[in-house]
């Protein structure tokens, strides 16, 4: 009786429906008391949210906001330190834990723990003729770590604790100041005083250990002459280590592109970075929305360019295409003003940080008005089908299904473009609501891949993540 009643609950297991997938309204990288340049508390933020009718936000406080220059050769002891509000300055425990408590305080939101990393910065010029802060804007949003030891390391320009530790300036003191023990017990057990000798190597040994303190060593200095992707690879591949994502925020954003005077003969400066998705490895995508369709999110640019490696097997990560707000005040807008929509499997933070992985989700940029909506994106072919983010095995002819319609009830038109691997396929105009079926019979590509941005007369915007194709 009890191998029936087993047998019996195995095979309503199996006939029991897959758990539904529910669609989450996400908002992502937005600035708290916590960071510097936020006006609003966590609890602000999520009632703004709430009331725009979003189902996750992804707060993304700054995590570390220390400059400081150091004059040559006693960069450590003649210096100028500067430290903003983050969240290493208030506390990560502290940034946690007001987290946690944002989300209890609306039942029904899921609050993912975030940060904004600078992981470099360099200076150029010098204290006489005036300084610049070179990149210090070259930003990675790191989503999901679980502890506060894991914020804690993060490899970051400033933190020390998450640096490697330099031992010449260790070795060095140890032997000025052995060197010196040993001259004084000498001239001691000749019956002399210490020579001046002996105390310019004490003192040597002092300034050297004052200098070096806390023995920090990043992989590259902030008064090198140029930047390169390490510092930030290093942050990349420290996150992926340990389970959480890397975004790069805003690699178009042009408005650091010319120096902005920050204090007397002290500049910031940073050109927009678009080359960061091909320079760099083991992300999992990019802000296309509302800063990176300029030039990176283009038919045949960098975004198309990093598919391209991940189609052919050069890179291990495909690469999606996130929506991030920035938002610091409420000037700024809507909050809700890019958002995506995620496919997650249930209203958690493990499941949207999954989903998120997976490209199971669009971006839209709509402002004000409410957003365009994806009900289908589908490719198929030889009776098989994959959606966002999957992989379709089958013939080089496959079939593109869309479906869109719009949030609001107001009747419009829009645009869809059609990318395969890089190049635009076809554009067809549609009606919302509406669909569009196309054939894809002109594909000649063992291996590729498919997406599709769409613009309505509104100018809203919407861009899928791409269906990959395979024999």
């Amino acid at each position: 009786m009890t191998g029936v009643l087993i047998l019996a609950a195995a095979v309503l297991a199996l006939a029991a429906p897959p758990a539904c997938a529910v669609e989450l309204k996400t908002v992502m990288h937005m600035h708290s008391h916590f960071s510097h340049t936020g006006e609003l508390s966590l609890p602000q933020l999520v009632e703004k949210a709430a009331a725009r009718g979003v189902d996750v936000l992804i707060p993304t406080d700054t995590f570390i906001a220390t400059y400081e220059y150091g004059l040559w050769p006693l960069r450590g002891l003649v210096r100028k330190r500067v430290e903003q509000n983050s969240v290493l300055h208030v506390g990560i425990e502290r940034y946690l834990q007001a987290l946690d408590a944002a989300e209890r305080s609306r039942p029904g939101m899921v609050v993912v723990p975030a940060v904004e990393v600078a992981p470099y910065y360099r200076w150029s010029g010098s204290p006489w003729s005036g300084l610049i802060l070179e990149d210090w804007h070259r930003h990675l949003l790191i989503l999901g770590l679980k502890t506060a030891a894991d914020y804690a390391a993060i490899p970051a320009l400033g933190n020390t604790t998450g640096a490697d530790w330099s031992a010449w300036p260790i070795v060095l003191m140890v032997l000025l100041f052995c060197a010196a023990g040993a001259m004084a017990a000498l001239e001691l057990r000749a019956g002399a005083r210490p020579s001046i000798e002996t105390c310019v190597l004490a003192l040597l040994g002092a300034l050297v250990f004052a200098n070096g303190w806390p023995f920090a060593r990043w992989q590259r200095s902030p008064y090198d002459g140029g930047t390169d992707w390490s510092p930030y690879q290093r942050v990349i591949d420290y996150a992926q280590g340990r389970g959480a994502l890397s975004v790069w925020a805003h690699p178009d954003a042009p408005n650091w592109e010319s120096p902005v005077t920050v204090a007397p003969r002290v500049q910031v400066r940073t050109a927009p970075y678009p080359d960061a998705v091909v320079r760099t490895a083991h992300f999992h995508g990019f802000g296309y929305f509302s800063e990176g369709w300029r030039r990176a999110g283009v038919p045949g640019g960098e975004w198309d360019k990093k598919l391209g490696m991940y189609v052919t097997g050069a890179r291990g990560l495909p690469c999606w295409a996130f929506a991030e707000v920035d938002y610091h005040h409420p000037t700024d807008g809507p909050i809700d003003g890019t958002y995506m929509s995620v496919d997650a499997k249930e209203r958690t933070r493990e499941a949207v940080l999954e989903a998120l992985k997976a490209g199971r989700f669009y971006s839209v940029a709509a402002g004000s008005m409410p957003g365009l909506r994806l009900k289908r994106w589908e490719l198929s072919a030889g009776g098989r089908s994959a959606g966002a983010g999957e992989t379709l095995s089958g013939p080089r002819t496959p079939r593109v299904d869309v479906e869109l319609s719009s949030e609001g009830r107001e009747a419009a038109k829009a645009e869809i473009t059609l990318v395969r691997g890089g190049r635009v396929v076809t554009r067809q105009s549609v009606s919302l609501p509406g669909r569009w079926s196309f054939l894809d019979d002109g594909n000649t590509d063992a291996r590729t891949y498919y997406r599709i941005a769409v613009k309505d007369e509104r100018s809203r915007e919407l861009v899928s993540n791409p269906i990959f194709l395979t024999p």
